[in-house]
């Protein structure tokens, strides 16, 4: 079965059965006894409905790279409190199952969709839903989301460890190049492969 329809499975069962809170997690993350109840105090605490952990790369990215994988848009460090970010990847995600209620019957995530992190985090986003991630609460991954020979890895890796200020920044461009990547779409400027920032 394809992965998308198990996760959308989860979400009907959820829904069906009126859960308070759903947590998806993928079979490479390491996470801590104490980590589901945490990110539950923490969505209380804070308000929020969608929420990942910070992502540790330690096990995957050498510790003298300058580099790391793109988990999130923007990346934060570790250790900056509880962050709203574009998207962030589904190794580890929880939802208040309230913000399914707000999609009506529109399911998670459309199948076959490129990019569904932000198309995900759009889809939410326009009904009020901001995705935030808590810096403060660690998992660690065993291996990157995406295999080096799919994509262009000055793409999907990023310079991490920034500021709530830097976040702000890139954010603000990655939002503008989307913008404008749409404004072609509608143009027909758009040519295949074109590259971002």
């Amino acid at each position: 079965m394809a992965l998308e329809a198990t996760r959308n499975m989860a979400i009907m069962k959820a829904r069906e059965a009126r859960f308070d809170f759903l947590c998806l997690t993928e079979n490479d993350v390491l996470i801590k006894e104490t980590t589901f109840t945490t990110m539950v105090k923490t969505m209380t605490q804070h308000k929020v409905k969608l929420l990942s952990p910070w992502y540790d790369q330690s096990r995957i990215v050498p510790a003298d790279s300058s580099i790391s994988y793109r988990l999130a848009m923007p990346n934060y460090a570790k250790g900056q409190g509880v962050q709203p970010v574009d998207w962030a990847v589904r190794s580890l995600v929880m939802w208040d199952c309230q913000a399914f209620d707000l999609l009506g019957e529109t399911p998670y995530v459309d199948l076959f969709v490129y990019g569904v992190e932000e198309y995900h985090g759009m889809m939410f986003r326009r009904e009020g839903v901001q995705w935030y991630v808590d810096t403060d609460e660690a998992v660690q991954l065993l291996r990157g989301p995406t295999p080096a020979w799919e994509f262009d890895f000055s793409q999907v890796r990023m310079p991490g460890n920034l500021t709530p200020e830097q976040a702000k920044a890139e954010s603000a461009m990655y939002r503008g190049w989307t913008e404008q990547m749409k404004e072609q779409a509608g143009s027909g400027d758009v040519k295949t492969g074109q590259k971002g920032p």
